[in-house]
């Protein structure tokens, strides 16, 4: 799962670019979280005023309570991830992804978030504001452990998978749509998550297979798995 989580999160970025319509810069020399957060760690600086004010980061998702929702198929979470994209329920929809798959969702999101930080600084406060809230610390990898190992270590340090996901998908789109309002982004250039329809599904016991058709015609693979009497989507992210 945490195999080859930087190009996972590179792949995240590169999408993310899109939706908040920025230009690439050259790549950083320290790791994006990393650098991030020593940026956020330091005192402020007395600066001018912004023409706007920054829009405050979106409140922080709770964790689902317990026993939460639960799905008794893979059709049946597949059918409310898709109704959840498309309501822009960000919360609802990390419902419906595996706990293990969110933790590395999560990890590879505080990298994107880096990335976007010095790719856009006037994102930047939104950003801080949001891991703050989250209470994400320090994400510096351990060198003397394996990449597997020292990337599951940070992802454990991420107290709320979900509502850091559900915050930081909401921030990409709020952002988006307001660099569209002040013209500095065309509403091609937004690229809204799009569920296609669930095709050749297979169940094996606890796990699932099926492909995603899209209206283009393009096919893409899922993965299900049944945790605790829940179904819920598998994403392999590419670790």
């Amino acid at each position: 799962m945490f195999k080859n989580l930087i190009g996972t999160s590179l792949c995240v970025l590169a999408a993310s670019t899109l939706v908040l319509g920025c230009k690439g810069q050259p790549a950083p020399d320290k790791a994006p979280a990393a650098e991030a957060k020593a940026e956020a760690a330091k005192p402020a600086a007395p600066a001018a005023a912004p023409a706007t004010a920054p829009a405050p980061a979106p409140k922080a998702v709770p964790a689902p309570a317990a026993p939460g929702k639960t799905y008794g198929s893979p059709e049946e979470v597949f059918a409310a991830a898709k109704a959840a994209i498309a309501a822009k329920d960000f919360g609802t929809f990390c419902d419906c992804i595996e706990p293990e798959a969110q933790k590395a969702m999560a990890l590879g999101m505080v990298m994107v978030l880096g990335f976007l930080t010095m790719m856009d600084q006037g994102i930047k406060p939104r950003i801080d504001a949001l891991l703050k809230k989250h209470e994400v610390p320090e994400m510096t990898p351990d060198k003397t452990k394996s990449q597997e190992e020292a990337f599951k270590e940070l992802a454990d340090k991420i107290k709320n998978p979900r509502g850091l996901i559900a915050d930081a998908m909401a921030l990409m789109e709020a952002a988006m749509d307001e660099q569209i309002k002040a013209g500095k982004a065309k509403k091609g250039q937004k690229q809204d998550p799009v569920f296609g329809e669930l095709a050749d599904l297979k169940v094996t016991g606890d796990k699932a297979t099926a492909v995603m058709k899209s209206a283009d015609g393009k096919s893409k693979p899922m993965s299900f798995a049944k945790i605790g009497g829940s179904w819920y989507l598998a994403p392999d992210l590419g670790m």
